[in-house]
């Protein structure tokens, strides 16, 4: 068994390069308030011996990504809450085809034939978010605290946003195809908070 002494010479190294813009307006007075945010962005990465050298996806980069967060005061104790979220997906690399493997069973009879890097994208992510609050002043052993109760939905209309990805093989076919994983459909919540 040999023992790399030297790790510098067992990693590549490469140069990263990142730009956007970023747009931000905010309302905090009267009985709706809120923000949205939007940045336009672009990163890159770039190593000599990956990918023959040209640029490719860091695997975050977003170039889109859209934020949309606001309150309405319904009444002295009722409020509502919506936020949007919206952003390009993330880069993965997807191969371009496949090579019969004859010998052994490593790879179940076929290799990916992988030639660029973070050549795909996965599908778009979004998803709205709603909540109702009713906070009240109350008193207990003569003390005041404040009591809110809040009722919420997550991804409300249950978006199913990928996770990730992996490649298989469908049995009928017998074709490579890439499958998406996700997590977190519509997901309802009740939530109790109190404050002295």
């Amino acid at each position: 068994m040999t023992v790399e002494s030297d790790i510098e010479e067992s990693l590549t190294f490469g140069s990263g390069e990142s730009y956007g813009v970023e747009f931000f307006l905010k309302k905090n007075f009267g009985r709706l308030k809120g923000w949205t945010s939007y940045t336009l962005s672009k990163t890159t990465q770039t190593f000599p011996e990956l990918n023959f050298g040209e640029p490719f996806p860091f695997t975050y980069d977003r170039r889109h990504n859209l934020s949309i967060v606001a309150t309405y005061a319904i009444n002295e104790y009722w409020s509502f809450a919506t936020d949007f979220v919206f952003r390009t997906g993330s880069a993965y690399t997807l191969p371009p085809g496949r090579i019969p493997v004859t010998d052994g069973t490593l790879y179940d009879g076929w290799y990916n034939d992988y030639t660029t890097r973070n050549n795909t994208r996965q599908r778009s992510y979004h998803r709205l978010d709603v909540s109702f609050s009713y906070k009240k002043e109350r008193t207990i052993f003569k003390k005041k605290y404040e009591s809110e109760w809040i009722f919420g939905v997550y991804n409300i209309y249950s978006r199913q946003n990928p996770y990730f990805v992996y490649l298989t093989v469908d049995h009928q076919t017998q074709l490579p195809v890439a499958r998406e994983v996700s997590l977190l459909p519509i997901v309802p919540s009740v939530s109790f908070n109190f404050k002295f």
